[in-house]
C-alpha cells in the first residue's frame, strides 16, 4: 500500500487514501469487537443470520464473554440484532448499512463499495494558526488555540459522492499532529492522539441546496437539494471535541433510521 503525500499552500498536507477498514489497533478491546462483528453481518457471514454464542463468539475472536456481551449489547440497542433467551441471537433483517452508517457502525466507503461502487477517497488535513470564532464558540475552546481541519472526499465510480469536513481545537490533542500526518478519519486520529477520548454524537440532518462548492465536492448541480448531516463528537463527559459536517449526493446515499418499537 503506497500513500504519496506532501505538503502543499496554506499548511496543508493532502494524499491519496486508498479506501480499506479503519485501524484500530489501540481502540478497546469491546470497539475493536464490535467493529469485527459490524464487518461479519454485512457479508453476510452468519448462516441462517444466527450468530453463535457468547462463549464461541468469544473463543473465536480470542477474547472474554464479558468484551463480546458488551459488544453485542451494543448491536442490540441500535436494533441490529435480537437476542432472546433459549432461542439465541439473530441479525435482524433490515440491519443495512445505510441503516447502520447514522450509528456510525458502517463507514460511507464501505457502505459506497456495498453497493457494487469502487471507491477512491482523498485526505487534506490543514492547521489554522487560530480557531474560528464560530468553531471555538461551538466547542468552547480558546479561539487563540491552533485548530485543525480533515476534509475527505469519497468519489464512486470516479463521480463525487461524500464531502465531510471535520474540525477540532488544538486544545485536545495530547500532542500537536506530525508533519505529514493524515488520518481518514477522526475518529482514528481520536485514539491515538486525543486527551479524552470520542464518546458519543448527536447528527442533525437538515434539507440544504446546493452551491458552487457542492458541485465541485458531491456533484450536486448549484440549486438542486442535497442531504446535509452535522455532527457534534462529545466526550463521556459531554464536552464537545469535534464540529462535523457531512453533505452527500443521494444518487449514492440515503440515510435510513430502523427503529426498535416496543
Amino acid at each position: 500500500m503506497t500513500v504519496d503525500s506532501g505538503t502543499g499552500a496554506g499548511g496543508a498536507t493532502e494524499a491519496v487514501v486508498p479506501p480499506g477498514l479503519p485501524n484500530i489497533s489501540s481502540a478497546p478491546l469491546s470497539a475493536r469487537a464490535l467493529d469485527v462483528l459490524v464487518r461479519a453481518i454485512v457479508a453476510g457471514s452468519f448462516d441462517d443470520g444466527r450468530l453463535p454464542a457468547e462463549y464461541d463468539l468469544a473463543r473465536q475472536l480470542g477474547v472474554s464473554r464479558t468484551t463480546v456481551r458488551s459488544a453485542l449489547q451494543a448491536l442490540e440497542q441500535v436494533g441490529m440484532i435480537e437476542r432472546r433467551p433459549g432461542r439465541g441471537t439473530r441479525v435482524r433483517k433490515h440491519a443495512r448499512p445505510d441503516v447502520l452508517i447514522l450509528h456510525g457502525l458502517v463507514a460511507f466507503s464501505t457502505l459506497l463499495e456495498e453497493r457494487g461502487h469502487e471507491v477512491k477517497s482523498k485526505a487534506v488535513v490543514t492547521r489554522h494558526e487560530a480557531c474560528p470564532a464560530e468553531l471555538a464558540a461551538r466547542l468552547q475552546c480558546d479561539p487563540d488555540r491552533e485548530s485543525y481541519e480533515i476534509e475527505i472526499r469519497l468519489a464512486a465510480d470516479g463521480h463525487p459522492a461524500v464531502h465531510i469536513r471535520e474540525r477540532f481545537c488544538g486544545a485536545v490533542l495530547a500532542a500537536p499532529l506530525e508533519d505529514g500526518l493524515v488520518p481518514d478519519s477522526v475518529l482514528k486520529l481520536s485514539t491515538t492522539h486525543f486527551t479524552v477520548p470520542i464518546d458519543h454524537a448527536v447528527a442533525t440532518l437538515r434539507p440544504a441546496v446546493a452551491t458552487e462548492r457542492e458541485r465541485n465536492t458531491i456533484g450536486v448541480p448549484a440549486g438542486a437539494p442535497y442531504q446535509f448531516m452535522e455532527e457534534m463528537l462529545y466526550s463521556a463527559q459531554d464536552v464537545p471535541l469535534v464540529l462535523a459536517e457531512i453533505s452527500v449526493n443521494d444518487e449514492y446515499i440515503k440515510y435510513a433510521v430502523m427503529r426498535h418499537l416496543p
